[in-house]
């Protein structure tokens, strides 16, 4: 299935907000999540950026806690 980078952007958030929220509490949290999903599912980690982990991280870390998104910037 082809998926362009929009599509693919929502189904990880989705994914991620799926989980109860004592799992996606912090940067360290959305790390952990990216790696297993790189793991799990590569070809929803296949993006145009050369550095997907680091922009799917950031993707996750707009949805943590406003205390947690004022330390991971």
């Amino acid at each position: 299935m082809d998926m362009n980078e929009s599509t693919i952007k929502s189904a990880i958030i989705d994914q991620w907000l799926d989980l109860p929220e004592y799992l996606r509490r912090t940067d360290k949290d959305a790390a952990g999540f990216v790696l297993r999903l790189m793991v799990s599912n590569p070809d929803l980690t296949k993006i145009s950026s050369p550095q997907p982990f680091k922009v799917i991280k950031g993707w996750l870390c707009e949805h943590l806690p406003e205390q947690q998104q004022a330390g991971y910037q």
